[in-house]
């Protein structure tokens, strides 16, 4: 939900400015600076890539907003700021899953290595 939204806000801003927005999927892959994903990953790695593909958002969003400051378009500054702002988010949340999932997996390890030392134990 909040991807359209931020879609329809910046295409809105978009035509305000003048511009014709990116309208057809062909284009979009065209222009983008986030690679294409990979479809053969498993879920650890695709989170890794959300993860990675909003950081560049993010510094994409910065540089937009410098440039705009630069030309006083302080409109599209605040629109790409607050849009960073959700991105950053984004990308929290998504280190926060990785960093999580990695300590669970780290405690799965150590679990089972008890286990397989107590019954060495037993079978001595």
């Amino acid at each position: 939900e909040t991807m359209f939204e931020e879609i329809d806000t910046l295409t809105e801003h978009m035509r305000y400015l003048g511009m014709k927005p990116v309208s057809t999927l062909t284009r979009v892959t065209e222009v983008t600076k986030i690679s294409q994903a990979s479809s053969d990953i498993d879920a650890q790695e695709m989170v890794k890539q959300l993860r990675d593909d909003n950081k560049k958002i993010i510094e994409l969003f910065a540089d937009i907003s410098e440039e705009a400051d630069s030309q006083r378009q302080f409109a599209t500054s605040n629109l790409v700021q607050s849009l960073m702002e959700t991105h950053g988010k984004f990308h929290w949340m998504l280190r926060s899953v990785l960093e999580n999932s990695s300590s669970k997996v780290q405690e799965s390890i150590e679990v089972v290595e008890e286990i397989e030392f107590e019954e060495e134990i037993i079978d001595e």
